[in-house]
């Protein structure tokens, strides 16, 4: 891994140990892209810690980060301040990346300077792994804009997004008095 990989990857867990292996490995299985990832454990008490330290160990890309519990957006505003790639992709500890997703983003950016952020469509499953609903957004960046302020649900699937660090960082980051809608607010 490079001192300063392409994309950091911000991951934050809290007691969610179902997914967790394999969205990582997911994750870390991504080809054509030089990524790391920051996982934050937001003070887990179960086994989520002793999953990431096994997964750590096997790929020095991954990062373990350990913050006292304060909540989903206080464990993003650490893995951002500890990423160090030009993009940041979002990926939730219960999120499962098809394969290429963190390439073909990377690529959109490098091409679309104007562009800040861009997110894929997601397919929300249930509990056996089953499709539930499909969620997509416009590749039109102007129309896709307009969807963040005036669509009720305009706002793309958190997991879904990369962005470029340092958009992220002229914008201030997370706001850490958001405990709901970080996101929503970020992109705004």
């Amino acid at each position: 891994m490079s001192a300063t990989p392409r994309v950091s990857v911000v991951t934050a867990v809290y007691n969610d140990p179902l997914y967790l292996r394999a969205s990582l490995e997911g994750v870390l299985a991504q080809e054509g892209v030089d990524l790391e990832v920051v996982a934050v454990d937001d003070g887990s008490t179960d086994s989520c810690p002793r999953i990431l330290d096994e997964l750590a160990r096997r790929d020095a890309r991954l990062r373990v980060l350990r913050v006292p519990h304060g909540g989903l957006t206080r464990a993003l505003v650490a893995g951002g301040d500890a990423a160090r790639g030009r993009y940041v992709a979002r990926h939730d500890a219960d999120d499962l990346s098809l394969p290429g997703r963190l390439a073909a983003q990377a690529a959109l950016l490098d091409r679309c300077e104007e562009l800040s952020f861009v997110s894929s469509a997601t397919v929300t499953i249930g509990p056996g792994g089953e499709p539930l609903f499909t969620r997509r957004r416009s590749e039109d960046p102007a129309r896709a804009a307009r969807e963040l302020v005036e669509a009720p649900d305009g706002a793309p699937t958190h997991g879904s997004v990369m962005f470029r660090l340092d958009a992220y960082r002229r914008a201030g980051g997370y706001r850490p008095q958001f405990r709901y809608a970080q996101d929503h607010d970020l992109w705004l």
